[in-house]
């Protein structure tokens, strides 16, 4: 599991501080104090000042927040709206994410459209398709059969994220809800990053809808 972010030293881990699982920090996810006695999110894991940590899954989030383990952490009384903290989360690594999709496409590793993503996967040039989770069932099924004709082809549906958005974070006019990622390792690690995001989506965002 890769915490979407810059890269961080493997060797460096850290504990979580709800079920007290030790793994690279990296694959965390970290908080600091933030105003007012509230927990921010660092999705960045930079923010100069004390930090406590978590597995990338809401359920050691929530845990924390039962636990009080936060206040523990910081050594002081903290003030948690969990589904506010839940959606925060997610969205700030959406954001991360959409951001590395413009740098990836600049690359030239990131093919718009359903078309185009198709030939490349045809060519043997693609990791994964992702879709926009506003794609229409009909041009689900019609990825999923070409998906089951190609070994070794990943699928994705990128939950909680809109064909708008997409679009915007490549700069197109054209609405887009089909991407192809290509071969490469920075796109290895963003597949890693989409699945746990989504992941994390079905477990925190759709629970507290």
């Amino acid at each position: 599991m890769k915490v979407i972010r810059e890269k961080k030293d493997a060797a460096i881990e850290r504990t979580c501080i709800a079920c007290r699982k030790k793994t690279a920090a990296r694959s965390l996810l970290r908080f600091v104090k933030g105003e007012n006695d509230t927990v921010a999110f660092d999705v960045k894991a930079k923010a100069p000042a004390r930090g406590s940590w978590t597995c990338f899954n809401a359920v050691c989030v929530k845990m924390a927040v039962k636990k009080n383990a936060f206040s523990k952490a910081f050594l002081k009384e903290v003030v948690i709206d969990e589904a506010k903290l839940l959606k925060n989360i997610y969205n700030s690594l959406m954001k991360s994410v959409l951001s590395r999709f413009g740098l990836i496409f600049k690359m030239g590793l990131l093919i718009p459209g359903r078309a185009l993503a198709i030939k490349e996967a045809k060519a043997n040039r693609t990791l994964a398709i992702v879709t926009a989770d506003d794609l229409s069932e009909r041009s689900l099924k019609e990825l999923d059969i070409i998906k089951k004709s190609m070994h070794g082809l990943c699928l994705l549906r990128f939950s909680g994220c809109l064909k708008e958005q997409i679009k915007k974070s490549l700069g197109r006019t054209q609405e887009t809800g089909v991407v192809a990622l290509l071969k490469g390792d920075i796109t290895k690690l963003l597949i890693c990053d989409l699945e746990h995001l989504s992941s994390f989506y079905k477990e925190a965002i759709l629970s507290i809808k």
